[in-house]
Parts: C-alpha cells; structure tokens; sequence
C-alpha cells in the first residue's frame, strides 16, 4: 500500500460504503469532490508565482486532488453501469473505458500542442475549463 493510499484510507470507506448500493448519486451529484478536479487545476496558476520546490509540493497536491475527483467520478459511473442489465455491463462497461481513453488521448494531443505554443498556463487553463465543464454539464443535468 503506498503512503498516498495509506493516507487516504479513512475517506475512502464512506465513499464506498455510498457507492456499494448502487447508489451513484452522492457520490457524483453531492459535488464536494468532484470539485478537487477543476480546483486542483486552478491551483496550478499558482505555480508562477511560488518559488522552486514550492512549485513541486504544490503540483503534487494537485494531483492527488485530480486523482481523486476523477476516481470518484469513475466509481459513480461504474456503479450506474453495474446496477444495469447484467448482459448489458460489459459491453457499457467498454463503451464508458473507451469514451475515456479517447478522451485523454484528446486532451494530451490538444496539452501538447498548447504547451508548445502557449507554455504550461495555457495547458493548465485547458484543464481548468475543461473540468469545469464537465462540472457544469454533471449541474445541469440534475435540473
């Protein structure tokens, strides 16, 4: 077990506690952590402003942070698909895995480009207002 997840286990009981039930929706509609995606990025503007290894604790924080707003959104989205159709799982469950892949084989593609023309601020603004946005789209479909 590394020292991440050692750190993170006494949170990750209740989140999974929540999810066993296939019950997705305090998990993807209760907001609090899906929120650590757009924010850690957010917080990554900072990083002009800090000093060396200020920069480098700061950048793995936010990574953490990522890490665990897109495992909880993967969790809330696996526990749909598993309370389906058990004939239908997986072949959902490969639809959802390969919506993903093409999504982030997307985002690096559009990063590398942005970190050649525009620097690292415009790779961390693409990650801003990308995750924001999915944000928004989770929001809005609640209405």
């Amino acid at each position: 077990m590394s020292l991440i997840q050692k750190q993170l286990k006494p949170f990750i009981p209740e989140q999974h506690k929540q999810t066993k039930q296939a019950q997705p929706k305090p998990v993807l509609s209760g907001g609090r952590i899906l929120t650590l995606a757009p924010l850690s990025f957010a917080a990554m503007c900072l990083t002009v402003l800090l000093p060396g290894h200020s920069q480098l604790i700061l950048l793995v924080v936010c990574a953490v942070g990522f890490d665990l707003g897109v495992q909880a959104t993967l969790v809330g989205h696996q526990t749909i698909i598993y309370a389906l159709q058990p004939d239908a799982r997986s072949r959902l469950n490969a639809l959802l895995f390969t919506g993903m892949f093409i999504g982030m084989a997307a985002g690096a593609a559009l990063g590398s480009r942005l970190l050649e023309s525009g620097g690292w601020m415009a790779v961390v603004i693409l990650a801003t207002v990308t995750g924001a946005g999915s944000l928004v789209m989770r929001w809005l479909g609640r209405l």
